[in-house]
């Protein structure tokens, strides 16, 4: 039925992969988008493209996405875990801290991350809250089809009510009493009539 791992399990598994695999994780699932598994690294990316009539990304939003995008530190054996979130709107604490441009970068222990308290930054890890412009680069020319899907999604979503496709089990009874004596797998697709 759809029922993904826990986040520690994920975390393990990530952790155990060899150098160069990139592991891309569902939309609907809490943790993060993207991961990269390097020798000694594990780069966690998440993109919050926010609906323009939501709030910008504060330091509460941060910490939440990083607790369910990472986790504890232990799950990911000895490798550095880099935590980085690209959206396309950051508050007013994160803009004047990387105004330029430039990503913030929050690690335990540095003295220049006062008042992003509520960011539990783990030892081992950071956590890098990239400009909007960050983001728009990335995109390029691809921005604004991006936030079409995205609008349209949103609208799909609010129409239908449901992200989950109903199923007629009665239906799914039927097709497979009918498929009874029918060849399986390869072989139904290699059967001529």
């Amino acid at each position: 039925d759809g029922i993904g791992v826990a986040l520690q399990d994920f975390a393990m598994w990530v952790a155990a992969l060899s150098p160069g695999r990139i592991v891309y994780s569902s939309p609907h699932s809490p943790v993060a988008d993207l991961y990269i598994r390097l020798r000694d690294t594990v780069v966690v990316l998440t993109f919050a493209c926010l609906p323009a009539t939501s709030s910008a990304l504060e330091p509460a939003d941060v910490s939440k996405m990083y607790k369910e995008g990472v986790g504890r530190m232990e799950w990911w054996g000895d490798n550095f875990v880099s935590f980085i979130i690209l959206s396309n709107k950051i508050g007013r604490l994160f803009d004047s801290n990387c105004s330029d441009g430039s990503c913030l970068v929050l690690q335990k222990g540095r003295s220049d991350v006062a008042g992003f308290g509520e960011i539990d930054v783990q030892a081992n890890s950071e956590v890098v809250i990239c400009h909007p412009a960050a983001l728009k680069a990335l995109l390029g020319a691809l921005e604004s089809p991006l936030a079409t899907h995205q609008r349209m999604y949103e609208s799909d979503v609010k129409w239908h009510g449901t992200l989950r496709p109903r199923v007629d089990k009665n239906a799914v009874k039927a097709r497979r009493a009918s498929a009874k004596g029918a060849p399986a797998g390869a072989a139904r697709n290699a059967a001529s009539s």
